[in-house]
């Protein structure tokens, strides 16, 4: 844009709703926002928050920049979006340990969706897997499978009983999910503990990659499934007024990301060119051929239809994936009274009550199994329930809705049973187990952390505690709990609704 059109947009603010996934370009829009006198204001949300905001029909947003076109092809149905152009792309793909890829022969020749399945029945591969219905990771390796596993994909066909067995048969790889605005997190959570696998994008495994190397670990093996591989291609659309100023400063973005110049800044982030392209010049450093990165890439998978997608979002919930194994721990301690109480009964409902878990795309499975734990200074009951049940449902919903706050807070004794009954479960490798801990208080001594550790290591167990603050909770000893079990903590003291779903998320 020449200076009399930097002129044109100088003072004006774009409000932007992005994915979490596009994070690692604020310095280039900091850039942009000092050398065009605009102010992007950008608000990060989960792709199924953005698709909520886009369905809305009336939002604050200017624009939105999704990390794939599906969650587009979700939400628009008017066709309000316009001007929407890939900024970049990046294939999703595994990351596996060099020495398992070695073992499983996936180094130096092409590999397919049935050899990762095969691996999988042979109990030879297991994966961290983001959720499909929350990450855009997930919904794109989930979308290339189905199109590469089933022989014809349509409605019909998603109901088959073969599909659903082969899918059901994948799904048992999946040793840890993750929900919305996972993909840092999950790079952390692979440099502090030892994971074998990943499912995520090339240019967050290249991240990745380049923190096991300072730590002296070993990198990742990338493999590229040939016939379910989908490049996630971040489109910028733009929603607001045409003629406006604001579309004038929409446009100016665009352009200025999609300069040969700016280019280039993004592809030294490990991201590719909206084409899937690597310059032939391109530093091996950044994409490294060694660890099985290749330039020679296209992806003819074709993205669902809406329709499909939508219905294998759904039907990914509540039969193919691994069911939920769930235990909540729920503080009705008197530091709960008064709006936390009503915030905690309120976030409940949004899980459980059948039409608001729909809106989410977060229906229960029916061999989810939910345990709720109530509690203050004692456990106060042990509720179970397995299913989708709707009357069992409204049936939970209304004991903790008769509950009132009262006494002190002790979280440890209900944390340390419910990861026990976890555990002592014959079957829990056939589930994806988590607890859940609401809270508002604080409780625990560094004797009961060490109980925590304790009871870890006697069952050697990956089950890990997602903590939410609320309150006037301590998030300090709530980050023990993440760091001892390989959770992680949320603050729900704005919208605890939002973080329970996002935390639920994470199986």
């Amino acid at each position: 844009m020449d200076s009399a059109g930097r002129k044109t947009v100088r003072g004006s603010v774009l409000a932007l709703a992005s994915d979490y996934e596009n994070l690692v370009l604020e310095p280039v829009l900091k850039e942009f926002e000092k050398r065009y006198k605009v102010n992007v204001s950008i608000t990060y949300m989960g792709p199924a928050d953005l698709v909520r905001e886009l369905g809305k029909g009336s939002t604050e947003y200017a624009a939105f920049w999704p990390a794939d076109s599906l969650w587009f092809s979700l939400a628009d149905k008017t066709g309000a979006v316009t001007h929407a152009a890939s900024i970049m792309t990046s294939p999703v793909i595994f990351g596996i340990k060099k020495s398992i890829a070695d073992t499983l022969g996936f180094t130096g020749r092409k590999v397919y969706a049935a050899d990762l399945l095969k691996a999988i029945k042979e109990q030879q591969l297991q994966f961290i897997m983001p959720s499909p219905v929350q990450t855009t990771a997930g919904a794109c390796a989930y979308a290339g499978l189905l199109t590469a596993l089933a022989d014809d994909l349509s409605r019909e066909s998603l109901h088959s009983g073969i599909l659903r067995n082969t899918m059901r048969e994948f799904f048992q790889g999946v040793s840890r999910s993750a929900g919305s605005g996972s993909s840092g997190w999950l790079t952390e959570l692979f440099l502090r503990a030892d994971y074998g696998a990943l499912v995520s994008t090339e240019g967050a495994l290249i991240e990745l990659n380049n923190g096991l190397l300072t730590q002296g670990r070993e990198p990742l093996h990338l493999v590229y499934p040939e016939d379910s591989l989908l490049f996630a291609d971040f489109p910028l659309g733009f929603i607001g007024s045409p003629g406006s100023g604001t579309e004038a400063a929409f446009l100016s973005l665009q352009q200025y990301l999609l300069s040969p110049k700016v280019q280039q800044k993004i592809r030294e982030l490990g991201r590719r060119s909206p084409a899937g392209e690597i310059p032939g010049n391109m530093d091996d450093t950044v994409f490294n051929p060694a660890w099985g990165i290749r330039s020679d890439l296209s992806s003819s998978t074709q993205r669902p239809p809406a329709d499909i997608l939508k219905e294998a979002l759904t039907l990914y919930q509540t039969e193919f994936k691994k069911p939920s194994f769930t235990v909540f721990c729920l503080d009705f301690s008197g530091s709960m009274k008064g709006k936390p109480a009503e915030m905690l009964k309120q976030a409940m409902v949004s899980l459980f009550g059948q039409e608001r878990a729909h809106t989410f795309i977060t229906p229960a499975g029916d061999n989810d199994i939910t345990v709720i734990f109530p509690y203050n200074e004692r456990l106060l009951d042990r509720w179970f329930t397995i299913g989708n049940n709707p009357l069992e449902s409204a049936d939970l919903l209304q004991k903790i809705g008769a509950l009132s706050p009262s006494g002190q807070a002790d979280m440890l004794p209900p944390v340390l049973e419910g990861l026990a009954l976890m555990a002592e479960t014959p079957t829990i490798g056939e589930y994806l187990p988590s607890l859940i801990l609401i809270t508002g208080g604080s409780g625990g001594t560094i004797d009961a952390y060490r109980d925590l550790q304790t009871l870890r290591n006697r069952y050697n167990i990956d089950i890990p505690v997602f903590s939410i603050a609320v309150g006037e909770a301590e998030t300090e000893q709530l980050e023990q709990f993440s760091l001892l079990t390989n959770g992680r903590t949320f603050d729900g003291r704005k919208d605890l609704s939002y973080t329970l779903q996002r935390a639920k998320g994470y199986n």
